[in-house]
């Protein structure tokens, strides 16, 4: 759990955050919100195909972190002072339903997805491949084995990948002006 935030993680979350930790160490000189949006991208598929088994170990970590969340908050309770910000009356009262829009805005469903990067489709295609060779390994593992793969591999072993990168994201391009333009007509 981050120590800004107050909520446990979910299963998914903590698997998200343990793939992010070891992609930012095998690449620690790439941008790390690109890295964000590919561990993203990446989480959520591996996930909806992961195992019980696989999935149970980040399962393990989310009820950890509720009961240690949940002691936090039976401690806090009874040291609660006056001087909080909040009272508990105020903190339980759910926000009215203008607040909550003001605060979270809606993402478009029509708004075209980026492709996924070069490495990324190398990941995807690669993936299942090591997975069936190696049915033992572990998605951290995998993950290592395949970025040592990417980084060892030469321009030209690479050019398929970038090539389908670049066909993808022009086509992402001009879907996203067409979608912009949309989006302005609708608003005007």
């Amino acid at each position: 759990m981050s120590l800004d935030d107050p909520h446990p993680w979910s299963g998914v979350r903590w698997f998200a955050n343990i793939v992010y930790r070891e992609i930012v160490q095998m690449h620690p000189r790439h941008n790390k919100n690109l890295l964000f949006q590919e561990i993203h991208f990446r989480c959520v598929r591996e996930w909806a195909v992961m195992s019980a088994r696989e999935r149970e170990r980040f399962l393990v970590y989310a009820e950890q972190d509720r009961a240690l969340v949940e002691r936090s908050l039976a401690s806090n309770n009874k040291t609660t002072t006056s001087t909080c910000k909040k009272s508990e009356e105020e903190a339980r009262t759910p926000l009215s339903s203008s607040a909550k829009k003001s605060k979270i805005a809606k993402k478009d469903p029509n708004r075209p997805h980026k492709p996924p990067t070069a490495y990324l489709q190398f990941y995807i295609a690669k993936h299942r491949q090591c997975k069936q060779a190696n049915p033992d390994m572990t998605y951290s593992d995998i993950a290592k084995v395949l970025s040592k793969e990417w980084n060892a591999m030469s321009e030209m072993e690479k050019e398929p990948y970038v090539k389908e990168y670049k066909r993808k994201m022009s086509l992402y391009k001009g879907k996203m002006a067409k979608y912009k333009k949309e989006k302005k007509e609708r608003e005007a």
